[in-house]
């Protein structure tokens, strides 16, 4: 089963809503997070962080894309960059 998930834009909530809906990443549940994982939402450091993770601990079942807001120029509009220096 693959599953596709975008447009987090830093919802915890919504991370795990479709963790939920999904499941487990395994070698039968794939997951493909189609970017937009920062920004708006309060949680984008801890949702980036979360993918991250993700990735790390199921390298051949989570894959990246990076969507348009993880760019430097749209991480400041959107105050992503701000948002992470005051979690650090």
């Amino acid at each position: 089963r693959l599953t596709v998930v975008g447009d987090l834009h830093g919802s915890l909530a919504d991370l795990g809503a479709a963790l939920d809906l999904c499941g487990r990443p395994g070698t039968k549940t794939r997951i493909i997070f189609n970017g937009d994982f920062v920004d708006r939402g309060a949680d984008g450091a801890e949702v980036l962080a979360a993918v991250l993770a993700l990735k790390l601990a199921f390298p051949r079942s989570v894959h990246l894309n990076r969507g348009n807001h993880e760019d430097a120029s749209l991480s400041k509009v959107y105050d992503f960059e701000q948002g992470t220096s005051q979690v650090l």
